[in-house]
């Protein structure tokens, strides 16, 4: 799977409603209806029935969906439309990585200083 991004706030606040960011999260994917049905794990014949607010979106498909389109839109439409933002959350890999980088630069710190004073006595 590709990447997840986060889609800029314009886009997401000329978005009306949910059922819009549904849709638009689709269109950034460049998909055709059949192709968002089918992320969305439902019938072309359902998608248009969403659209026109006679169907609802499968809640628990929201994320699979997302994930399958490649953007948040509907997460943060529902965010932005609560009077919230959305921050991502530090994945384990992602905290080691950072602990492993900080202490590689606190080593690399100490290792200059230790070069500098040796390069000092030198003199």
């Amino acid at each position: 799977l590709h990447e997840v991004a986060l889609v800029d706030d314009e886009i997401i606040s000329r978005q009306p409603s949910f059922t819009r960011a549904l849709v638009v999260c689709a269109d950034l994917a460049g998909w055709e209806e059949k192709q968002a049905a089918d992320a969305a794990g439902i019938d072309p014949s359902t998608w248009s029935k969403l659209k026109n607010g006679t169907a609802h979106f499968p809640h628990e498909r929201l994320s699979t969906y997302q994930r399958r389109c490649g953007n948040w839109l509907p997460l943060q439409w529902l965010a932005r439309d609560a009077g919230f933002g959305l921050v991502r959350l530090e994945t384990v890999l992602e905290r080691k990585v950072r602990k492993l980088e900080e202490d590689l630069a606190r080593e690399k710190l100490k290792s200059g200083v230790l070069l500098e004073a040796m390069q000092g006595r030198g003199k």
